[in-house]
Protein backbone atom coordinates (compact mmCIF):
# COMPACT_ATOMS: atom_id res chain seq x y z
CA UNK A 1 0.00 0.00 0.00
CA UNK A 2 2.41 2.51 0.48
CA UNK A 3 4.06 2.10 -2.87
CA UNK A 4 0.97 2.76 -4.00
CA UNK A 5 0.49 6.59 -1.89
CA UNK A 6 4.27 6.76 -2.67
CA UNK A 7 3.07 6.86 -6.22
CA UNK A 8 1.28 10.53 -5.87
CA UNK A 9 3.90 12.09 -6.59
CA UNK A 10 2.60 15.56 -6.77
CA UNK A 11 1.69 16.86 -2.81
CA UNK A 12 -1.44 17.82 -4.17
CA UNK A 13 -2.95 14.54 -4.98
CA UNK A 14 -2.02 13.30 -1.73
CA UNK A 15 -3.09 16.16 0.13
CA UNK A 16 -6.64 15.81 -1.98
CA UNK A 17 -6.72 12.09 -0.72
CA UNK A 18 -6.88 13.92 3.11
CA UNK A 19 -9.56 15.73 2.43
CA UNK A 20 -11.64 12.75 0.25
CA UNK A 21 -11.04 10.57 3.78
CA UNK A 22 -12.84 14.23 5.41
CA UNK A 23 -15.41 13.49 3.17
CA UNK A 24 -15.18 16.87 1.45
CA UNK A 25 -16.40 17.00 -2.31
CA UNK A 26 -14.80 17.84 -5.51
CA UNK A 27 -15.84 21.52 -5.03
CA UNK A 28 -15.20 21.88 -1.57
CA UNK A 29 -11.35 20.48 -1.88
CA UNK A 30 -11.09 23.14 -4.71
CA UNK A 31 -12.23 26.11 -3.01
CA UNK A 32 -10.24 25.13 0.80
CA UNK A 33 -6.90 24.33 -2.15
CA UNK A 34 -8.07 27.41 -4.50
CA UNK A 35 -7.35 25.44 -7.58
CA UNK A 36 -10.32 24.70 -10.16
CA UNK A 37 -13.10 21.96 -9.99
CA UNK A 38 -11.76 20.59 -12.98
CA UNK A 39 -8.46 20.43 -11.62
CA UNK A 40 -9.42 18.77 -8.51
CA UNK A 41 -11.64 16.11 -10.66
CA UNK A 42 -8.06 15.26 -12.42
CA UNK A 43 -6.00 14.89 -9.66
CA UNK A 44 -9.10 12.74 -8.31
CA UNK A 45 -8.96 10.86 -11.82
CA UNK A 46 -5.61 10.25 -11.14
CA UNK A 47 -5.58 9.20 -7.74
CA UNK A 48 -8.48 6.33 -8.14
CA UNK A 49 -6.17 5.11 -11.35
CA UNK A 50 -2.84 5.27 -9.42
CA UNK A 51 -4.38 2.80 -7.12
CA UNK A 52 -6.76 1.02 -8.20
CA UNK A 53 -9.74 2.68 -6.44
CA UNK A 54 -13.40 2.71 -7.61
CA UNK A 55 -14.83 4.72 -5.41
CA UNK A 56 -14.33 7.88 -2.38
CA UNK A 57 -14.81 5.30 0.58
CA UNK A 58 -11.66 2.80 -1.08
CA UNK A 59 -10.13 6.00 -0.82
CA UNK A 60 -10.94 6.94 2.26
CA UNK A 61 -9.84 3.71 3.56
CA UNK A 62 -6.41 3.83 2.18
CA UNK A 63 -5.51 6.95 3.52
CA UNK A 64 -6.74 5.90 6.75
CA UNK A 65 -4.22 3.19 7.06
CA UNK A 66 -1.71 5.17 5.38
CA UNK A 67 -2.42 7.74 8.41
CA UNK A 68 -2.15 4.49 10.81
CA UNK A 69 0.87 3.20 9.45
CA UNK A 70 2.96 6.43 9.56
CA UNK A 71 1.83 6.79 13.26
Amino acid sequence: MSSVLQSFAELNEMEILALISESMTNEEIADKLFLSTKTVKTHVRNIFEKAGIRNRVEAAVIYARYVQLSD
